[in-house]
């Protein structure tokens, strides 16, 4: 079970324990890249009114990936449903490996969260794109 910390919590909500289940799959398409769906499921322990997500929850992930240039080259995109299809957060990544050590990445991400989800809607102001350089030694 996961505990939500009290002090995250805004005003007036408790915290309580919670049990949940995934289950994933994988399907390697051969030179259409690699599939994949994942399925969380959440309960919360007990019903009370003053928690903040008080019912079941799901979330949903759908994605693709695939590599080119021998393996050097990885495009990948990734869509999250969060227990509806108007509350999605997708993503699009284009990586390249220079060698072994090094990588360039970058990464958008879109979020597009509905007001039945009022403790993560505030997440619409913050689509981003990330460049990254990795180095490993």
């Amino acid at each position: 079970p996961q505990q939500a910390v009290a002090g995250e919590l805004p005003s007036g909500y408790i915290a309580t324990d919670q049990v949940g289940a995934m289950v994933g799959l994988d399907y390697n398409a051969g030179r259409f890249g690699v599939f994949m769906l994942e399925w969380v499921n959440e309960w919360p322990l007990r019903d009370d009114e003053r928690m903040l997500r008080n019912r079941r929850r799901w979330r949903a992930a759908l994605g693709w990936s695939d590599e080119y240039r021998n393996d050097t080259l990885e495009l990948r995109a990734t869509t999250i449903l969060l227990e509806t299809s108007a509350n999605l957060i997708a993503r699009v990544e284009l990586s390249y490996a220079l060698d072994n050590n090094i990588r360039f990445t970058t990464r958008y991400s879109n979020f597009e969260i509905g007001d039945d989800l009022q403790d993560f809607n505030r997440l619409n102001n913050y689509d981003r794109l990330d460049l990254v350089f990795e180095y490993s030694f």
